[in-house]
Protein backbone atom coordinates (compact mmCIF):
# COMPACT_ATOMS: atom_id res chain seq x y z
CA UNK A 1 0.00 0.00 0.00
CA UNK A 2 1.34 3.07 -1.14
CA UNK A 3 1.22 5.97 1.92
CA UNK A 4 1.95 8.64 -0.04
CA UNK A 5 -0.31 11.36 -1.45
CA UNK A 6 0.26 12.05 -5.10
CA UNK A 7 0.24 15.39 -6.17
CA UNK A 8 -3.15 14.79 -8.42
CA UNK A 9 -5.48 17.61 -8.88
CA UNK A 10 -9.44 17.65 -9.60
CA UNK A 11 -11.06 20.17 -11.67
CA UNK A 12 -14.76 20.64 -10.39
CA UNK A 13 -17.73 22.96 -11.61
CA UNK A 14 -19.30 25.70 -10.24
CA UNK A 15 -22.37 28.37 -11.50
CA UNK A 16 -22.02 30.55 -14.37
CA UNK A 17 -19.78 27.92 -16.05
CA UNK A 18 -17.16 28.74 -13.43
CA UNK A 19 -14.49 25.79 -12.19
CA UNK A 20 -11.99 25.07 -9.57
CA UNK A 21 -9.06 23.33 -9.70
CA UNK A 22 -8.26 21.98 -6.31
CA UNK A 23 -5.62 19.70 -5.05
CA UNK A 24 -7.07 16.00 -4.97
CA UNK A 25 -5.67 15.20 -1.23
CA UNK A 26 -3.66 16.87 1.33
CA UNK A 27 -0.48 15.87 2.29
CA UNK A 28 0.39 15.82 6.11
CA UNK A 29 2.25 19.19 6.06
CA UNK A 30 -0.55 20.75 3.81
CA UNK A 31 -2.96 19.54 6.44
CA UNK A 32 -1.17 20.74 9.18
CA UNK A 33 -0.99 23.93 7.94
CA UNK A 34 -4.09 24.08 7.45
CA UNK A 35 -4.75 23.32 11.03
CA UNK A 36 -2.23 26.16 11.84
CA UNK A 37 -4.17 28.82 10.31
CA UNK A 38 -7.46 28.08 12.42
CA UNK A 39 -6.07 29.12 15.74
CA UNK A 40 -4.87 32.06 17.64
CA UNK A 41 -3.18 33.15 20.98
CA UNK A 42 -5.24 34.30 23.27
CA UNK A 43 -3.96 34.99 26.82
CA UNK A 44 -0.56 32.48 25.92
CA UNK A 45 -2.78 29.93 24.77
CA UNK A 46 -3.81 28.63 21.32
CA UNK A 47 -6.90 28.64 20.87
CA UNK A 48 -9.02 27.21 17.55
CA UNK A 49 -11.08 30.19 15.49
CA UNK A 50 -14.26 28.90 13.71
CA UNK A 51 -14.27 31.94 11.74
CA UNK A 52 -10.62 30.76 10.21
CA UNK A 53 -11.89 27.37 9.37
CA UNK A 54 -13.48 28.29 5.91
CA UNK A 55 -10.41 30.36 4.38
CA UNK A 56 -7.92 27.55 6.20
CA UNK A 57 -9.46 24.73 4.08
CA UNK A 58 -10.07 26.96 1.15
CA UNK A 59 -6.33 28.51 0.83
CA UNK A 60 -5.23 24.57 1.52
CA UNK A 61 -6.96 23.08 -1.63
CA UNK A 62 -7.05 25.70 -4.09
CA UNK A 63 -4.61 25.44 -6.96
CA UNK A 64 -6.29 27.51 -9.85
CA UNK A 65 -9.85 28.74 -10.88
CA UNK A 66 -11.42 29.93 -14.17
CA UNK A 67 -12.77 33.03 -12.30
CA UNK A 68 -12.62 36.78 -14.18
CA UNK A 69 -12.58 40.25 -12.74
CA UNK A 70 -12.14 44.16 -14.31
CA UNK A 71 -12.03 44.39 -17.88
CA UNK A 72 -13.26 40.46 -18.35
CA UNK A 73 -9.47 39.41 -17.19
CA UNK A 74 -8.69 35.73 -15.38
CA UNK A 75 -7.61 36.66 -12.10
CA UNK A 76 -4.62 34.88 -11.24
CA UNK A 77 -3.82 32.61 -8.44
CA UNK A 78 -1.51 30.04 -9.62
CA UNK A 79 1.16 31.38 -7.53
CA UNK A 80 0.23 33.18 -5.04
CA UNK A 81 1.35 33.10 -0.96
CA UNK A 82 -1.19 31.87 0.96
CA UNK A 83 -1.71 35.60 2.68
CA UNK A 84 -1.74 37.13 -1.26
CA UNK A 85 -4.66 34.25 -2.04
CA UNK A 86 -6.21 35.11 1.20
CA UNK A 87 -6.51 38.75 0.00
CA UNK A 88 -7.64 37.57 -2.87
CA UNK A 89 -10.68 35.22 -1.58
CA UNK A 90 -11.46 38.35 0.80
CA UNK A 91 -11.90 40.89 -2.35
CA UNK A 92 -14.63 38.32 -3.16
CA UNK A 93 -18.32 38.25 -2.95
CA UNK A 94 -19.20 36.37 0.12
CA UNK A 95 -21.70 33.90 -2.00
CA UNK A 96 -18.80 33.14 -4.37
CA UNK A 97 -16.10 32.34 -1.44
CA UNK A 98 -18.68 29.61 0.03
CA UNK A 99 -19.78 28.22 -2.69
CA UNK A 100 -15.84 27.24 -3.16
CA UNK A 101 -15.51 25.96 0.27
CA UNK A 102 -19.03 23.82 -0.30
CA UNK A 103 -17.17 22.56 -3.51
CA UNK A 104 -14.59 22.20 -1.71
CA UNK A 105 -16.15 20.38 1.40
CA UNK A 106 -18.06 18.02 -1.19
CA UNK A 107 -14.87 17.06 -2.43
CA UNK A 108 -13.51 16.26 1.04
CA UNK A 109 -16.52 14.28 2.00
CA UNK A 110 -16.23 12.07 -1.21
CA UNK A 111 -12.67 11.19 -0.82
CA UNK A 112 -13.60 10.61 2.88
CA UNK A 113 -16.28 7.88 2.05
CA UNK A 114 -14.24 6.50 -0.62
CA UNK A 115 -11.46 5.71 1.46
CA UNK A 116 -13.71 4.14 4.14
CA UNK A 117 -15.90 2.27 0.81
CA UNK A 118 -13.61 2.02 -2.07
CA UNK A 119 -17.01 0.87 -4.41
CA UNK A 120 -17.89 4.64 -3.48
CA UNK A 121 -16.28 6.22 -5.74
CA UNK A 122 -18.28 8.81 -8.12
CA UNK A 123 -16.80 12.30 -8.75
CA UNK A 124 -17.47 14.93 -6.26
CA UNK A 125 -20.72 17.26 -6.91
CA UNK A 126 -20.09 20.60 -7.27
CA UNK A 127 -21.91 21.69 -3.98
CA UNK A 128 -23.66 19.53 -1.06
CA UNK A 129 -24.59 19.32 2.58
CA UNK A 130 -21.46 20.00 5.37
CA UNK A 131 -18.99 16.94 5.55
CA UNK A 132 -20.54 16.07 9.41
CA UNK A 133 -24.25 16.18 7.48
CA UNK A 134 -22.58 13.96 4.49
CA UNK A 135 -21.38 11.34 6.93
CA UNK A 136 -24.40 10.70 8.79
CA UNK A 137 -23.52 12.42 12.11
CA UNK A 138 -26.37 14.69 13.54
CA UNK A 139 -26.23 17.53 15.70
CA UNK A 140 -29.00 18.99 18.05
CA UNK A 141 -31.20 17.01 20.55
CA UNK A 142 -33.39 14.17 19.56
CA UNK A 143 -37.38 14.40 20.45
Amino acid sequence: MNRFVRPDEVTLSLTHGDTITIRRELTHGERTALYRRTYVEQQGQFVRDPLLTGMAVVTAYLVDWTFRGEGDRKVPITHLSVGELTDTLNAMQGDAFLEILEAIQAHEAQLAREKTHPEASAPSAATSTSPVAAAGAMSGSAV
